[in-house]
């Protein structure tokens, strides 16, 4: 499960991705609410805003475990 913040540092909603290929569906989300919009979210941008400020660039990737990946190599400083 991953937790959703919104770009004040609340938990909005949670995220998860199956581990085993053969599960449906492959991604479960919160259902959207008044304070959790899908489209309206970018994950990982509340806590990456200190880094985008001081590189003054930011790397986008699609999902959780992209982000986890750039994290684990010490790309994505938290």
């Amino acid at each position: 499960m991953f937790p959703f913040y919104n770009i004040s540092g609340r938990i909005v909603g949670f995220g998860g991705r199956r581990l085993n290929e053969n599960d449906q569906p492959k991604y479960l989300n919160s259902a959207e609410s008044k304070i959790y919009k899908k489209g309206e979210l970018l994950y990982g941008l509340y806590q990456a805003i200190p880094a985008i400020r001081e590189r003054k660039t930011a790397i986008i990737v699609e999902g959780y475990f992209d982000l986890l990946r750039l994290i684990d190599s010490g790309n994505f400083p938290m």
